[in-house]
């Protein structure tokens, strides 16, 4: 692997929403930061979760779904860092990156961006005033890649993708997916699950229920299949929350709404495999995936064109598909499984974790493209 040109220094950050929080961005800035040691800056207030380095708040205007950073001695703060890493999407993002590249037109800095969304290709004739704002912003966005120090992105197929679209081979770099030391630590300690053939498979859905994550697609396919060989767990919370109680009544479907992190863990260490559906193809990854996986389950996502998370839990040991269609055979399938043979696919799961994503492995890419002491 390369290392960054001209980064001198290990740089402070800019996300939008205070890390480490619950979504991929901001536990990417968490991990980026313990090995850092440099200043997070971010316009939503972070909670009481301790963490080891300085989150500083950036007093803003809200103007719809954009921060507009007012003067503050934080701000100057940021435009004065010597590099500085953005976490994108974020419109506010970018108008920081722009502000940051005006002000220090006249001295030494490295700019590096994290792309974490898959690039927007609307479908043919769907030219919406939303569609337009989208590829406005992606345009603004690919501008600011272009003339920044280097990009970072989550998945070999983004990367692709952005070369294609004129990014250059030598100043962009693959950092893949983590979680949290802590977290790991937690899920390697436990035992994989026993199964027994004689209760029900335990399957889990996590995510928030908003419109592209697509639990009600696990449950109509579970439906198929006779309810006493199997139960569901479905973790998180959203507009979709009622519809979902209402298409899986007299199902054995449990929903929580509010876990913390430990107690969401916990579930995943008594479940047997994980199911992380979803229609959009501006998902490059799920946290929630390398988390199944570190936990030892059997984890699947759906193969959706310019999508990461697909490929981020597929093993070559285990074939599927990806496709919708062939979901219920799928759950058949692991429900089916001796014991024998599902112990033998968790730990396939588990080591697939192990070498892919393990915090020292993340680790040692950090150290290599940023040239971060150890």
């Amino acid at each position: 692997m390369r290392v960054l040109p001209l980064t001198l220094q290990s740089p402070a950050q800019l996300v939008e929403c205070a890390p480490p929080g619950r979504g991929g961005v901001e536990r990417v800035a968490h991990t980026l930061a313990s090995h850092f040691d440099q200043p997070v800056y971010t316009f939503q207030k972070p909670d009481s979760y301790p963490v080891a380095y300085s989150i500083r708040f950036l007093p803003s205007i809200r103007l719809f779904r954009i921060f507009l950073p007012l003067p503050s001695l934080q701000f100057f703060a940021l435009l004065n860092e010597r590099s500085l890493h953005i976490h994108l999407p974020s419109i506010s993002g970018l108008l920081v990156a722009l502000v940051y590249k005006l002000y220090r037109l006249f001295r030494p800095y490295t700019l590096t961006i994290h792309w974490h969304a898959f690039i927007f290709h609307p479908l043919s004739g769907r030219f919406t005033f939303k569609t337009r704002l989208g590829l406005l912003y992606q345009a603004l966005a690919l501008f600011f890649v272009k003339h920044s120090t280097a990009v970072i992105t989550t998945s070999p197929s983004l990367l692709h993708e952005l070369h294609k679209l004129g990014v250059k081979p030598d100043s962009s770099f693959v950092l893949p997916p983590s979680i949290s030391a802590s977290a790991e630590d937690f899920l390697l300690s436990n035992p994989i699950p026993c199964r027994d053939t004689s209760t029900p498979f335990r399957f889990i859905f996590i995510g928030r229920l908003s419109s592209y994550k697509r639990p009600d697609w696990l449950i109509r396919s579970l439906a198929t299949i006779d309810k006493h060989k199997w139960t569901l767990d479905v973790v998180g919370e959203g507009p979709k929350l009622s519809r979902l109680q209402n298409i899986s009544k007299g199902l054995p479907v449990t929903y929580h709404t509010d876990l913390t992190d430990p107690e969401k863990h916990t579930l995943l260490s008594q479940s047997h495999a994980l199911l992380l559906l979803s229609d959009s193809s501006s998902e490059a990854f799920g946290i929630v995936q390398l988390e199944s996986m570190c936990a030892g389950l059997p984890t699947f996502s759906l193969r959706i064109p310019l999508s990461g998370a697909y490929e981020v839990s597929k093993i070559p040991e285990f074939d599927w598909s990806g496709e919708l269609l062939a979901l219920p055979n799928l759950l058949n399938r692991l429900i089916s499984l001796s014991p024998t043979c599902y112990f033998e696919l968790a730990l396939l799961y588990r080591d697939a974790y192990q070498t892919r994503y393990s915090n020292c492995i993340n680790s040692n890419f950090i150290k290599r493209i940023w040239s971060v002491s150890p």
